[in-house]
């Protein structure tokens, strides 16, 4: 048993990585972001289109849909489809720590698309700010602005609304979302999915020591016929920190690969690199088909494990 945690935690360092170690992407922020405030720390995309059109994507894309049957119900009796109408989605959270995500300021999903709202279908009360009428339902507002559907947690649309009225900063220019945009620029933003992260004072304080010199950190995940290409980047303080991360990564992955060879993970250890560009640690990996099956069965084989210790000690 001590051999299978050892590669689920060789795992939960891979899930998150991919691509070799080569210089920062230097892609362009999505156009989202003039939408957003200027005190977002986590922003995540999903490009519905190409997860819809992946057969490798084909089972997590049922299980999601199985998990939220009623939503998408209720989206669908409001004239939107999902898989129809959503190109993109994005989530972000604003005004809080990645350790303190619930509390942050705002909690946003913006989906892009071609919406055709049925507003009879809703019977949550209206309400109107600079203009714009959104809908305001117990847990969320909603609304159409242009071609997107921005959810706001429940009652601060108008936060949203003067961010794109431009009566308060965006996430494009302030200084404040210097660190944000430095991390979609060290991420391929095209891939089906991606995340990035500003770490704060609160989030260094909790990880510990691995994360005393980290900034911010990105990952994304490229879909092909047959497997994943996962990729990690973490922005650290300076070259020498970012250098010093790496060479002790790098050191741990020949008896993490000896691990994972034996538990039928060898493609995805022969993919695994890591190095440093400047003060940015990068990681990959490859993840074959068969290989997350492999995975998601070591994953659930941990998690029965851990409820069957739990009921064994009793209340």
């Amino acid at each position: 048993m001590q051999q299978t945690r050892i590669v689920i935690a060789a795992l939960a360092i891979t899930i998150g990585a991919a691509a070799a170690p080569t210089a920062a992407y230097a892609g362009k922020g999505p156009a989202v972001l003039a939408s957003l405030p200027d005190d977002v720390t986590v922003l995540a995309g999903l490009d519905f289109k190409k997860l819809v059109n992946s057969p490798i994507a084909a089972d997590a894309l049922d299980a999601i849909k199985a998990q939220a049957a009623t939503q998408l119900a209720q989206m669908k009796a409001a004239g939107i489809d999902v898989e129809k109408h959503v190109s993109k989605v994005f989530v972000a959270l604003a005004g809080g720590s990645i350790q303190n995500s619930q509390n942050a300021r705002l909690k946003i999903l913006v989906a892009e698309g071609t919406f055709k709202i049925d507003a009879s279908a809703i019977t949550d009360p209206q309400k109107t700010y600079e203009g714009i009428t959104y809908w305001a339902t117990p847990d969320v507002d909603i609304a159409l602005i242009g071609k997107r559907l921005f959810v706001v947690s429940d009652g601060h649309m108008p936060d949203v609304i003067d961010v794109i009225k431009g009566k308060a900063k965006n996430a494009v220019k302030s200084s404040a979302a210097k660190k944000l945009r430095t991390a979609i620029g060290a991420t391929t933003v095209t891939h089906a999915g991606w995340i990035v992260g500003v770490v704060s004072d609160t989030d260094r304080a909790a990880m510990g020591a691995q994360a005393k010199d980290m900034d911010w950190f990105s990952a994304s995940a490229a879909l092909r016929k047959d497997a994943v290409d996962l990729a990690v980047r973490l922005g650290m303080t300076s070259a020498a920190s970012a250098k010093t991360m790496a060479d002790e990564a790098a050191a741990s992955i020949g008896s993490a690969q000896q691990s994972m060879t034996q538990f039928g993970l060898g493609g995805l250890a022969k993919s695994l690199t890591v190095g440093s560009n400047g003060s940015t640690v990068a990681m990959g990996a490859t993840v074959s088909k068969e290989e997350i099956a492999t995975i998601t069965g070591l994953i659930g084989m941990m998690g029965s494990m851990a409820s069957s210790s739990a009921s064994s000690k009793g209340p």
